[in-house]
């Protein structure tokens, strides 16, 4: 059965656009048009105006249960940017989104947030469970018929529909293999940030993982709290700098890389130490472009957002099978490909 899915898949455009083209709802250049037209006549849709009368006459309603916009140095935003787009796509189509915020350094602003999610007759739900603990007592309250998609990450072993994320070991690992192109003896910092959550853990996991049995290199793990700020993180990085002479690179495990390079620009040393991290917020940005990160690695947050929203809706509305995984690329960010990510 031919799908609006596979039209839009066969157009090169988004599921909105399509619903458009078909219920001549206009904002769409007669170029698109023209391409929806021809993939709607090569596929031989013909549409179910039964279940375009159910679209019309229902609203869906999916939640959104994700940390505060400005934590995590404004990381949550990006995500956001997809999610958005996804509802402006959907919006025709009765879509609607509403977020739901939590404080993510605090269990029980996460569990005040969880209790309005489950009195709000969602249709879907999309979570980013960062506090890993709490939001697994949380998946086991969820209706068994309110369908839910992880990303960012996962909680292992929960009945969720699809959940949008990198490889975190392989990423882990990724960013091993990355430094031993910069690095080949002396000792190598991880910046191990807490509260855990499973995908920073299986980041680490990875990252040690490629330096089994490696003489020449040396790997330590430092614990960061997510909510120090720029002094106890300069104490922490001359911590890691006094305890090991031979030190050459800090792999650090989530966006908060910047607060490492920031430290090293303001102090001069007498030799290169090579940073490695992730996340393209604003500030990583300008450390990796001055050279005193050399890598990110980016998980495409607000395409996860995207894809969170798109597969609800896909499984919900149109009643499609959906994949249990849907795995981001890990992406290399260097300061020379930097722009072809920026817009």
């Amino acid at each position: 059965m031919t799908t609006i899915k596979k039209i839009a898949e066969r157009a090169g455009v988004s599921i909105g656009t399509v619903d458009r083209v078909i219920h001549n709802r206009g904002h769409v250049s007669k170029e698109t048009e023209k391409k929806v037209k021809k993939a709607i006549e090569e596929l031989n849709y013909t549409p179910n105006f039964f279940a375009q009368h159910l679209k019309l006459s229902k609203i869906f309603k999916f939640g959104v249960l994700m940390p505060k916009f400005f934590q995590d140095s404004g990381y949550w935003k990006i995500p956001a940017r997809g999610i958005d787009k996804a509802q402006e796509e959907l919006y025709s189509l009765q879509v609607r989104v509403k977020y739901f915020h939590y404080d993510r350094y605090s269990h029980i602003s996460f569990s005040n947030v969880c209790q309005q999610v489950l009195e709000a007759d969602l249709d879907g739900l999309l979570i980013a469970p960062v506090l890993s603990s709490v939001a697994e007592e949380f998946i086991s309250k969820i209706p068994s018929n309110l369908p839910y998609v992880f990303f960012d990450s996962i909680i292992p072993n929960t009945n969720y529909l699809t959940c949008i994320v990198q490889d975190s070991f392989l990423s882990g690992v990724l960013s091993a293999k990355l430094m031993q192109m910069l690095v080949r003896e002396g000792t190598i910092a991880i910046i191990k940030i807490y509260p855990e959550d499973y995908h920073i853990c299986e980041r680490v996991k990875g990252f040690n993982h490629f330096y089994d049995g490696n003489l020449n290199i040396k790997t330590v793990t430092y614990d960061a709290n997510i909510k120090a700020d720029q002094t106890d993180f300069h104490q922490l990085t001359n911590r890691i700098i006094y305890e090991n002479k031979d030190l050459r690179g800090i792999f650090v495990t989530n966006a908060l890389t910047y607060r490492v390079a920031e430290h090293l620009k303001s102090n001069s040393l007498d030799k290169k130490i090579h940073i490695i991290g992730y996340d393209l917020i604003e500030k990583n940005v300008i450390y990796l472009k001055e050279g005193f990160i050399d890598f990110l690695i980016n998980q495409q947050p607000a395409r996860q957002g995207y894809q969170g929203i798109y597969s609800l809706y896909r499984h919900v509305v149109l009643k499609e099978r959906i994949n249990k995984k849907i795995m981001m690329p890990l992406d290399i960010i260097t300061k020379e490909n930097i722009e072809c990510y920026l817009g």
